[in-house]
This record gives structure tokens, C-alpha cells and sequence, in this order.
């Protein structure tokens, strides 16, 4: 591997967008060109879809143990964040429909 990134991509990027195939796609090629994860995704909500980040480096060295780790910790997030996801609405919405409602009963 070479000691710079090619096409004069930076050391350290931060990728983001929808969660989604494609963005699993853009972070598999990453590593293919020999970036390596750092740190664990972030993931929110924007109200409309998952929006997640996964920082990378390139040039560090990983061991398999560091890899496996990282790895886990990676799908320990998602899962949180798909969790976190399908129920963000769902103490919400029956407080909105119950403010909206009460608007025309003041």
C-alpha cells in the first residue's frame, strides 16, 4: 500500500448520507482502496430517513483483533440505531395529534 491515499484523496474522511446500499457501497470501496475504519458510525434521524457517518483513516494499521472488534462495535451501532429509528415516532406522535387537537378546543 502506498504511503498517500490515491487520486489525492485527504489522510482522514468523514463519509455521509442516507443509510442506505449505496452508502455501504462508498465505505466498501474505501476499504478496498485500503482506508481503514476509524471510530464507530454515527447515526440520526432527519425525519424523513437514517442519516449515518463513518469516519476513516488511511494508512493505519489494524490488527485482525482491532478489525474484529471495530466490526462488532459497528453492527452493535447499527442495530441500536435501527432500533432507535423505528420507535423515534412513536411516544411522539399521539403528543402532537393531542396538541393539534386541542388547538380549535381552547
Amino acid at each position: 500500500m502506498s504511503s498517500e491515499p490515491p487520486n489525492g484523496l485527504p489522510r482522514y474522511r468523514i463519509l455521509t448520507g442516507k443509510d442506505d446500499a449505496a452508502f455501504c457501497y462508498r465505505v466498501s470501496e474505501a476499504l478496498a482502496l485500503g482506508y481503514q475504519l476509524y471510530g464507530s458510525p454515527a447515526a440520526t434521524f432527519n425525519g424523513d430517513y437514517v442519516v449515518v457517518a463513518q469516519a476513516i483513516l488511511w494508512g493505519v494499521r489494524s490488527t485482525p483483533e482491532e478489525i474484529r472488534l471495530i466490526t462488532n462495535d459497528v453492527a452493535d451501532n447499527y442495530r441500536e440505531s435501527a432500533r432507535r429509528s423505528r420507535w423515534a415516532d412513536f411516544g411522539r406522535k399521539p403528543a402532537i395529534e393531542e396538541t393539534l387537537g386541542n388547538r380549535g378546543k381552547s
